[in-house]
């Protein structure tokens, strides 16, 4: 076989957990057709990865890619440092749904959010208008789309005010989610530190991701807190996840903020790995 590139004499580390190895990896049609210790068939171009890493693509887990990809495509920032594939959505803020009557609403709300300068031409609605506008940006890399708890609450809910949910909007509220989730969204995040995020009470989010559990969701969150409420923060997203039934929780950029709470990470990841004996699989990045 001729292939169309031959990456030879790299040190591979394929993500299965295996021992890194040499060897050449022969490429035809866009595809990996053969890894072997040496391939010697032509090629139309060789690479020379000697003293080099070959790696599948980087997967980021937690990214705010999208509040670029709107007006700059190419994400190469991202492509540069081996990351293919960007999770998009994060911290319960995502670009829908928007509702008509309410784009001025978000347009103040992405303004903290864009680009400085940014010209951010709203065209869609609904999300999976969302994921078709995006679809036709052709952009580079792959994205795991997840819909934000901030729109949804603007959109459906009780926007910015510190109150709970009537039922009639907690209905409302789920019926975003369930359009998002049948649209293609992979799961729910939350920011629980900002507005209007931050005046939901652990009960409306478990309404909510109930939803996200009927797809199979997962539910990603900015907990609610890092420094002195750090425990109750992690048990709370933990409790969202079991009493939701969604697939698996995801925390966001765990750590311990404040000198005086140092340590605190073993109780943390000790409540993780109770909740992952118990079958709840929740995983963390940092």
């Amino acid at each position: 076989m001729c292939y169309d590139i031959i990456i030879k004499n790299g040190k591979i580390v394929d993500g299965a957990g295996n021992p890194w190895y040499y060897a050449d990896i022969g490429i035809k049609d866009g595809i990996i057709e053969k890894i072997r210790p040496k391939l010697n068939n032509p090629a139309d171009k060789e690479i020379d990865g000697e003293g080099l890493i070959v790696c599948p693509g980087f997967i980021d887990i937690h990214t705010h890619t999208d509040f670029m990809l709107a007006m700059y495509t190419k994400m190469d920032s991202a492509i540069r440092q081996g990351i293919t594939t960007s999770v998009v959505g994060m911290c319960g803020e995502s670009f829908a749904p928007i509702p008509k009557e309410k784009l001025e609403d978000f347009k103040k709300l992405f303004s903290n959010l864009t680009p400085m300068g940014g010209d951010l031409n709203i065209t869609w609605n609904t999300y999976q208008e969302y994921l078709q506008e995006m679809d036709k940006l052709r952009i580079p890399g792959n994205i795991v789309p997840v819909v934000g708890f901030a729109p949804i609450r603007m959109a459906g809910g009780p926007g910015y005010e510190d109150r709970a949910p009537t039922l009639q909007e907690i209905e409302g509220m789920q019926s975003y989610v369930k359009e998002a989730m049948e649209a293609g969204a992979f799961g729910f995040s939350t920011g629980l530190i900002y507005a209007p995020q931050v005046f939901a009470k652990t009960e409306e989010i478990i309404e909510l991701a109930k939803v996200v559990g009927e797809y199979n969701g997962l539910y990603f969150s900015h907990i609610r807190g890092e420094g002195k409420n750090l425990i109750k923060a992690v048990e709370e997203a933990i409790e969202i996840v079991e009493k939701s039934g969604c697939i698996g929780g995801q925390i966001a950029h765990h750590k311990v903020a404040g000198k005086a709470y140092w340590g605190a990470s073993k109780d943390t990841i000790r409540l993780i790995e109770e909740a992952n004996a118990r079958g709840i699989n929740i995983t963390v990045d940092q």
